[in-house]
């Protein structure tokens, strides 16, 4: 117990350190005034199966919709027409993109300067402030907001006060973790996912002079090639490495259960296929009920 005291002490004391030298101050907007629910789209191959009823409740007025990364790609954005969009891939921002990759951000901006024509509000972590094409992504619609990611830990009282302050978050391995804790911070008290699947073991394969390869899959893809999974630069995951990040991330959906329930809040589990199990599970037939 003694020592556990002491690895939360020094854990809350580095991210205080952390968020001296990384973190920015921000402003944002509360949630919108018409809703206290929410519903966030992870990009998962299951959302093909519940995007009709997504795209039915999104239109009543009492319900917002985040959705994040590359959803806007997809026909549904268009009929969603979401309220938010979170972005976290440094790709989206960083300089020196090449191939696919430059290709799909400049087809996001065309996206946001282009062809949203409904109040969005799309957020970005703050050291895309300075790299990320804003003038290319003008629009009268769409308004930009910065949050820190700077990753926060330690005693819960004190970390949890932190990601209200907006300052951080627990780390931010994928997007859907970025989303909801934006989502919980912005004050709605049901938040409810689909699409996150995270079935990546189901995809994960070893291939001699290859090494292990994944197929990321998501519900707007056809096909998903399996490819190594890097690091930063050009170092790929190995077996090992990638259950270790995974198991971080599930880690961390129990902390932000945690969080939600200090904000009075509850993040609701509508996935029709999921493998997170810190969420209290239900179906998107049960919406009105919960």
């Amino acid at each position: 117990m003694l020592l556990r005291f002491f690895e939360k002490c020094l854990s809350t004391f580095v991210s205080l350190v952390f968020i001296l030298f990384f973190s920015r101050r921000t402003v944002f907007e509360k949630k919108t005034n018409r809703s206290e629910k929410v519903i966030v789209l992870g990009n998962g191959p299951s959302l093909r199966t519940d995007l009709e009823a997504v795209v039915k409740l999104s239109s009543n007025s009492y319900i917002d919709v985040c959705v994040v990364n590359d959803f806007a790609f997809s026909d549904a954005f268009f009929k969603i027409r979401p309220c938010f969009y979170v972005l976290a891939d440094p790709n989206y921002w960083k300089e020196g993109v090449i191939g696919e990759l430059h290709v799909r951000r400049e087809r996001l901006i065309d996206i946001l300067a282009n062809k949203v024509t409904w109040p969005m509000r799309v957020m970005l972590p703050v050291e895309a402030k300075q790299t990320f094409k804003l003038n290319d992504a003008t629009s009268q619609f769409v308004a930009f907001e910065f949050y820190n990611r700077t990753p926060v830990d330690g005693f819960d009282c004190m970390k949890f006060r932190l990601f209200d302050y907006r300052v951080g978050m627990p780390p931010p391995f994928n997007v859907l973790i970025a989303a909801l804790t934006l989502s919980i911070a912005n004050g709605y008290k049901k938040i409810f996912v689909l699409g996150a699947d995270h079935s990546w073991h189901e995809e994960l394969s070893f291939v001699d002079g290859e090494g292990v390869l994944v197929a990321q899959k998501h519900f707007y893809d056809n096909e998903a090639e399996r490819k190594p999974v890097y690091k930063d630069g050009s170092e790929f995951f190995t077996i090992g490495d990638l259950f270790i990040r995974w198991g971080k991330v599930f880690k961390i959906y129990e902390i932000l259960a945690l969080y939600a329930s200090y904000r009075g809040a509850v993040v609701y589990n509508l996935s029709s296929k999921t493998y997170i199990d810190a969420f209290p599970r239900a179906t998107i037939e049960e919406f009105d009920e919960l």
